[in-house]
């Protein structure tokens, strides 16, 4: 069993406090602390990697948690972050996402009608990715996909 670091942050820009404002959430981001010195994340254009301390200088980490995965899903979870550095973010699933939170505060669930699958993604969905988990194209937050880790 290895140990992966899934951490929940947020930053000051207009558009975290918007993630922030409709998921009533003090967390807007989602990413993976591979190491002391290694951040994996799908954030700004692209799925990339930052040095820790780059991303401290742009995110306030809210909290880290500790997540126990299989050696063989780890190796997995590796081949995926290799295999997806460069792809691109999606706004598309974004828009998308306001739909579902729009549909959600009226008593409906829905499906993401932009999910890019492996073509772009979300922060949110490169962690669950990586962690080997699937969002059935719900697209929830990162509240939600901590409540789901702890648990």
């Amino acid at each position: 069993m290895k140990t992966v670091i899934v951490g929940f942050s947020h930053s000051n820009n207009l558009f975290s406090k918007l993630i922030m404002w409709a998921t009533r959430s003090r967390v807007s981001h989602t990413y993976i602390r591979l190491d002391d010195k290694t951040v994996y994340q799908a954030s700004g254009l692209t799925v990339n990697e930052t040095t820790y301390e780059c991303f401290l200088a742009l995110e306030t980490v809210i909290k880290e948690i500790g997540v126990e995965v299989s050696d063989e899903q780890f190796v997995k979870s590796e081949q995926f972050r290799l295999s997806t550095l460069g792809k691109p973010y999606s706004f598309c699933e974004i828009v998308g996402f306001v739909w579902v939170l729009f549909m959600k505060a009226l008593g409906k669930k829905v499906v993401n009608p932009f999910c890019d699958g492996s073509r772009g993604y979300v922060c949110v969905k490169v962690v669950m990715d990586y962690l080997g988990m699937d969002d059935s194209g719900e697209n929830i937050d990162p509240d939600d996909l901590y409540k789901t880790l702890v648990k």
